[in-house]
Order: C-alpha cells, then structure tokens, then sequence
C-alpha cells in the first residue's frame, strides 16, 4: 500500500506545481494590465477564473490517477501455483563439475519436485537462485535475485546465473546457466 500513498503524493505535487503555476500567472496578468492602464479589476476576474480551472483540474486529475493506481495495484485473490524449476548449462566454460543448485520464492525452497505456493496475481514474488561449484579450497558461486509480478494465468520467469571460477588453474574462467521457474496454476 505504500507504492499507493508516493503515487497519490507525486499526483498531488504535481496540484501543488498547477497551483503556483497558476499564481504566477495571475500575477503577470495583472502587472501586464496594471503597466498598461487597464483595470485591475478585469485582471482580478481573469485571475480567479484561471484559478478556479487549474484547481478543479488538479482535484480531478488527483482523483483519477488515485483510482487508477490503486485499481492497477490492486492485488487479487490468492491462486495456488505449482512451481517448479530447472537448470540447463548454457556456457561450457572449465569451471569444474560438482555442481548443487538451491532456489526459492518469497523464502520457500523449490527443489526437485514441484512445490505449491499460494501467489496473487499482481503481488511481487523475490525468486533467488544459488549455484555452488565445489572445490577443495574455495566454492565457486553464482547468484541472481528477480523480482516479478506474479500473472493471471500460468508463467515461466528465467534467469541466467554465471559462476566464475575464482582459484586454480582454470581461474577466471565461467559458465551460464539458464534457471527457469514454471508457475502453473490449479
């Protein structure tokens, strides 16, 4: 709900800029017509009107992009999604081949078999994947964090993880691996 509050303050910032704009404005109407000797009356008039237009527009607008931003981040009701995930090397550098994998969303392990998680559509999920290289003296590895609006229907999100091997004869060396996460809905 806080995306909601900066959205409705920006809009309202954006009133309070309309409103010294138009202040500015009246008051060069009214040096212009008063350095012209015409009535500060008239100025006066035109003044209010031109404030009155600005104001009702920025109450207006305040209100529809309100509305239209809670309605856009309205989170819907929680669906329960079959998560899993898979790992593909897609760079063969000589990094080493004793390989272990971990991922999560929003903290839940996912790991051989499909894990089911309840996400609402529009919420934000934290996907997290590890991929350690063992070594004798110092592991080799690779992380990534997405951040992703969970969909309506079913989805895949994938990410690609590099491990650089950072000792040994191979040193400086990596290799990419492809993480994909299937969501499939219930």
């Amino acid at each position: 709900m806080t995306t909601v509050f900066w959205a409705i303050l920006a809009a309202c910032l954006v009133d309070i800029f309309l409103v010294a704009v138009t202040v500015k404005t009246y008051r060069l109407i009214r040096d212009y017509n008063l350095d012209h000797g015409h009535s500060v009356v008239g100025s006066t008039l035109s003044g209010i009107l031109l404030a009155l237009f600005v104001v009702i527009f920025a109450v207006v607008f305040s209100f529809r992009a309100g509305r239209d931003i809670v309605e856009y981040l309205r989170v819907g009701s929680p669906s329960v999604y079959s998560v899993s995930v898979s790992y593909k090397n897609i760079g063969h550098g000589n990094v080493g081949n004793e390989w272990s994998f971990s991922s999560s969303i929003d903290g839940i392990s996912i790991g051989e078999t499909p894990v089911d998680i309840s996400l609402s559509p529009k919420e934000i999920a934290i996907l997290k994947s590890v991929i350690v290289e063992s070594d004798e003296a110092l592991d080799d590895v690779g992380k990534k964090t997405s951040f992703v609006f969970v969909r309506e229907d079913s989805f895949t999100v994938e990410q690609k993880v590099k491990v650089t091997e950072n000792g040994g004869r191979n040193k400086g060396e990596s290799v990419t691996w492809l993480v994909t996460y299937s969501f499939n809905k219930k």
